[in-house]
């Protein structure tokens, strides 16, 4: 419930902001994809710090990898730096069939990362493109379960975005944060997680960057 009352909370935050221009976590929220793909040839890496600051203090590194194989078609590779004896790796890929459209609903399907152990799972998910506001729903497995996920994003015109976003389930969390472009190629994300079960406050902190793949010469 507590999750929810956020989310709708931030849905009316967020409609009072112009729309912003940023692709999160890379092409999604704090915590839950979005249908968004980052487009053929192109690239993303991004390093993010997890962790808690009270009542046990700790950190988990990831380095985040994506890259687009086709228009709406990317593949990743995310490494836990910090897993001993050595870094775990583990893959995720999203195939979005419907395009996100201003004014258009889009969808897509993947696999997802959700912790650094690592926890993976399939999902199935929409985005709605509301012009001032976008908001994005679906399903996830995790933990031999069907989990709700939800989340919502001041849009795409703009530097900066507000995102707020939630998953279902006693193990699971809600987020609130930002992204903000810092330039054509690098965006900074940072927020605050909930545990849905109660507990210290978490935090994350990701900063993106891309490109395009170098096309060899003809």
């Amino acid at each position: 419930m507590r999750g929810l009352m956020l989310v709708a909370a931030g849905s009316v935050f967020a409609a009072l902001l112009p729309a912003g221009v940023v692709l999160g976590s890379p092409t999604g929220l704090l915590l839950i994809p979005t249908a968004d793909t980052i487009g053929a040839g192109r690239y993303q890496l991004q390093l993010e710090v997890d962790g808690s600051l009270s009542p046990s203090p700790f950190q988990y590194w990831l380095l985040d990898t994506e890259a687009g194989v086709a228009s709406n078609v990317e593949l990743g590779v995310d490494v836990n730096l910090l897993m001993r004896p050595q870094p775990r790796v583990f893959t995720n890929w999203k195939y979005a069939f419907a395009p996100v459209g201003r004014g258009r609903v889009g969808a897509a399907f993947g696999m997802g990362n959700w912790n650094e152990q690592p926890l993976t799972g399939p999902y199935a998910l929409s985005t709605a493109d509301l012009g001032r506001v976008r908001i994005t729903s679906g399903v996830t497995y995790l933990f031999r379960a069907y989990r709700f996920m939800a989340g919502i994003d001041t849009g795409f015109r703009r530097k900066l975005t507000w995102m707020a976003d939630y998953v279902s389930g006693p193990d699971l969390f809600l987020s609130a944060g930002f992204s903000y472009e810092i330039g054509p190629d690098y965006q900074l994300l940072a927020g605050l997680v909930f545990p849905n079960s109660g507990g210290g406050t978490l935090f994350t902190v990701q900063f993106a960057w891309g490109g395009k793949f170098a096309q060899p010469p003809r």
